[in-house]
């Protein structure tokens, strides 16, 4: 038997698949990955079964008051997003821009091409970084009639262009960098670092200790509330309380939580939050958060950013250091073969190095 507990988490990470993708409903392929090989399994219809169910509930417009109730799903910004898709939408526009087309999902892939008016996709798909989030590249198989290619940075000069053709060479782009010949960015040693930019939320959370110790204004891009949040679901959830957190609600205490992060497929994004709080108590993690200097304070604004490279998109600062928990190739000393970190990887340390308008510490 399979507790009722693990069914539900099945059933909520099918109905999160279905509502990444351009399909009209929970359909096998949504199932969990070890289910999707089992499909005619009765757990695998049954978990089939209760997410239509599920989706159900969720569109029910007639949910308003169980929900207030706490007696029906909750609806978040994914679900009303993917009801709107399922409308079949007609934007109103002369011309649609779609930008960082390398990252979206494969509902809002079909609503731009479902639009009858002239459509511009941008992106660049060595920068696609949250393919663990369900984004697909939708450059890849864009059905263009012009494509163009867009080379030249104005953020950074050509000695920092270069090192981050090094990323690009290694992952067989056909087109090159140039930087900006008006700027002197330099590869060099960064004391006073601008940001610090990690791989990991691991990695970022311990740099924001290192930076509060250090007497700085510090910064966490995009805020540190959800970190907050999640270690006051583990405080209570640690005492036995329960907790209202919508990712942990349906775990009864923190024992629970730690071993559904590191035994099922389904929890792994939960696995660095975990490991946080485990080490860092909910309270360090509270106190932290609250010594955090606000990332848009004009009067007292930080004196250092640190983000992790997916909160670092599409942003810049004049001196930047990479953190050392950035993955390198690796050399066999007996045989000579080189391992290479993974496309992702490579794709996300491309990234990294592309934020710097000034001065760059390549770290690891």
């Amino acid at each position: 038997l399979v507790p009722a507990e693990a069914v539900a988490r099945q059933v909520i990470a099918t109905v999160k698949k279905f509502r990444e993708s351009a399909d009209d409903q929970p359909e096998r392929q949504h199932l969990p990955g070890h289910l999707t090989g089992a499909a005619q399994s009765p757990l695998a219809k049954a978990v089939l079964s209760y997410a239509r169910n599920a989706w159900a509930d969720i569109t029910d417009t007639g949910n308003a008051a169980l929900l207030a109730a706490g007696r029906a799903l909750r609806v978040d910004h994914d679900d009303y997003l993917k009801v709107w898709a399922l409308c079949r939408p007609q934007i109103g526009a002369d011309v649609i821009f779609f930008d960082e087309a390398q990252d979206v999902n494969a509902v809002m892939r079909q609503v731009i091409l479902d639009q009858p008016t002239q459509t511009i996709v941008v992106g660049d798909s060595h920068q696609s970084i949250y393919g663990f989030r369900g984004a697909i590249d939708a450059l890849k198989d864009w059905p263009a009639d012009v494509v163009l290619p867009l080379t030249q940075s104005w953020r950074f000069g050509p000695e920092a262009a270069e090192f981050g053709n090094l990323f690009l060479r290694s992952l067989g782009s056909e087109l090159l960098l140039e930087g900006n010949p008006a700027l002197d960015t330099q590869l060099n040693r960064a004391d006073d670092p601008d940001a610090i930019l990690c791989r990991t939320n691991a990695t970022a959370v311990a740099e924001v200790f290192s930076g509060l110790e250090s007497g700085k204004r510090t910064a966490l891009a995009g805020g540190g509330q959800a970190i907050k949040d999640i270690a006051k679901a583990a405080r209570d959830l640690q005492a036995g309380r329960g907790t209202k957190h919508p990712d942990l609600s349906r775990f009864s205490d923190w024992d629970e939580v730690r071993a559904y992060a590191e035994q099922e497929e389904d929890g792994k994004s939960l696995q660095v939050l975990v490991r946080l709080v485990d080490r860092h108590g909910p309270e360090g993690l509270i106190d932290m958060i609250s010594r955090l200097t606000p990332e848009g304070d004009a009067k007292n604004p930080p004196q250092l950013t640190i983000s992790t490279v997916h909160k670092a998109k599409g942003r810049e600062w004049d001196a930047v250091r990479i953190a050392g928990d950035f993955r390198g190739p690796v050399t066999d000393p007996e045989t000579g073969d080189t391992t290479w970190p993974s496309p992702e990887e490579r794709r996300l340390a491309y990234v990294a190095a592309t934020r710097a308008q000034g001065l760059l510490e390549t770290g690891s």
